[in-house]
């Protein structure tokens, strides 16, 4: 659970009471718990701060959250939505699935099962900050091995996404300009 702890929660709940404590539950096992009131101030955190999961409840004023879910796919189609309600209205509900909502926990909520939720929701967040790494730490020892220079820094990111590819690559050039060099790169 080391990586969760890394995540931001964005957690959103018109009622200020259970919003609190909520909140206090999250930040026993996230480092960042933002909390907002309704749709339109949690959409203000989320420019601001680019949290990585949303938590919401779907009735409440302002913004309700299936409206705050439709923006914030339209800004971060990716983001992990979490509902948590005591409603069980079929519409909501089947709107909800239309937009990708991760999960929904009911209310009141157990505890175990938002943990559950946000950890299986977590995953592909997790995922694409393995591989950006990966990716960076990729070009970065391309970069060491091929010079700083700007053609060798375009040729060094050039070998990076080849390399990430299954595609068979023909290098071409005059003798000694390093090809075969290049082949090992990208074949390593």
């Amino acid at each position: 659970m080391p990586a969760l702890k890394q995540l931001t929660i964005l957690l959103v709940e018109d009622e200020l009471e259970l919003r609190r404590e909520t909140a206090a539950f999250l930040e026993l096992y996230f480092d960042n718990v933002l909390q907002a009131g309704h749709g339109g101030e949690a959409l203000t955190l989320f420019a601001a701060r680019q949290p990585d999961l949303v938590v919401s409840d779907i009735r409440m004023p302002v913004m309700d959250g299936l409206e705050l879910a439709v923006r914030l796919k339209e800004r971060a189609p990716d983001i992990p939505v979490l509902f948590c309600t005591a409603f069980t209205e079929t519409t909501y509900l089947l709107k909800a699935i239309e937009l990708g909502v991760a999960a929904f926990v009911r209310k009141p909520v157990d505890t175990d099962e938002l943990l559950a939720a946000i950890d299986k929701a977590a995953v592909p967040v997790l995922q694409r900050r393995e591989i950006r790494g990966l990716s960076d730490e990729l070009t970065a020892s391309l970069t060491a091995q091929m010079g700083k220079t700007p053609q060798q820094l375009a040729v060094a990111e050039q070998v990076a996404r080849v390399a990430r590819t299954p595609f068979s690559v023909l290098l071409q050039g005059e003798t000694g300009s390093g090809k075969s060099r290049l082949a090992n790169m990208i074949h390593t």
